[in-house]
């Protein structure tokens, strides 16, 4: 039996909106963002430390993952947040100019039998670094040269 072993290339990419401060309102900045958070969570709500402690929360956050497929290439998702961005510039800056700490993280999942990477356009670093916005990075690479 001939068995043909193809070689496969899988990448994941997810890209998150997130944003941090002491007095963040989830209606409010959906509203003016036009879209719904994946997550939000609020100051010194209690959270779960191990099985019988708790601490409460130190800071709001709210975040949107892009809505994406993550099998989509990574221009698709950071096209989205760029337009996310560009039709919200005004509000970002005043969230900013109130002390709302903001950030993207960048996502990337990859198995393959080469090496793989990625490119961020100068369009998108530019607009990042307009608004005040950080970036981070969480990059997986599995490598199988099986």
């Amino acid at each position: 039996m001939n068995v043909s072993h193809k070689k496969q290339i899988n990448e994941e990419f997810s890209i998150c909106f997130r944003l941090f401060g002491n007095d963040l309102k989830s209606l409010e900045l959906s509203k003016h963002l036009g879209v719904k958070p994946t997550f939000f969570n609020v100051k010194n709500k209690k959270k779960r430390r191990c099985k019988n402690s708790f601490t409460k929360r130190s800071y709001s956050f709210w975040g949107i993952v892009a809505p994406v497929e993550r099998t989509k290439e990574l221009e698709s998702h950071i096209n989205w947040l760029s337009n996310l961005f560009e039709k919200n510039k005004c509000f970002i800056k005043n969230v900013v100019r109130k002390g709302v700490r903001m950030d993207v993280l960048i996502s990337c999942h990859y198995i393959a039998d080469r090496q793989l990477g990625f490119t961020l356009s100068d369009k998108f670093l530019s607009i990042c670094g307009k608004l005040g916005i950080s970036l981070s990075f969480d990059i997986y690479t599995y490598v199988n040269f099986n």
